[in-house]
């Protein structure tokens, strides 16, 4: 299980190494805070990353994120947190154990909503925003993984052959 975690959680890099390194599109994260009205493909993957980070947004049920008027309204507070470095700072603090499923049902709900997307469709607007979608899906795959292992007991058993490996090496 170990194994497997490092692997996802270097996948998990690699995505926000792409998204945050300088693109053609938009050189950083906080060059998108600058743009007026964006499409749903630049601020879908963003609102939900910000959301698994822990961040709180008021997104009505229903929501029409086709509609570029209504859009505006997710996208200006998420723009501001954009601009205040609120997204740098989730992106550094970020704890993977620290998703919850609350967040991840959250996510799930809005982007059901939108299952046409694509990593490629996303790219050919945003390159930060297609890798932050893959970002999120694979945090979202990797949670719930944790979770179905840690109903079998996978963990338990790992931590008793960890405490029996620590005490074997120190009776030698």
């Amino acid at each position: 299980m170990k194994d497997k975690q490092s692997r996802i959680e270097a996948d998990l890099g690699f995505c926000l190494q792409g998204a945050l390194s300088k693109g053609t599109l938009f050189p950083t994260v906080r060059d998108i805070g600058y743009l007026v009205n964006p499409s749903r493909l630049i601020v879908l993957p963003i609102l939900c990353s910000m959301i698994l980070m822990g961040q709180q947004f008021k997104i009505p049920r229903n929501f029409d994120f086709t509609d570029k008027a209504k859009l505006k309204q997710i996208w200006y507070p998420l723009r501001k947190a954009i601009k205040d470095g609120d997204f740098d700072k989730c992106v550094k603090s970020f704890q993977i154990n620290n998703v919850t499923a609350a967040r991840i049902s959250t996510v799930n709900n809005i982007m059901k909503l939108h299952s046409d997307l694509t990593f490629q469709m996303i790219r050919s607007i945003c390159k930060i925003a297609a890798f932050m979608f893959e970002w999120n899906k694979l945090v979202i795959k990797h949670v719930q993984i944790r979770d179905r292992l840690n109903k079998l007991g996978v963990k338990a058993i790992e931590e008793k052959i960890e405490y029996y490996t620590k005490t074997s090496s120190k009776m030698i």
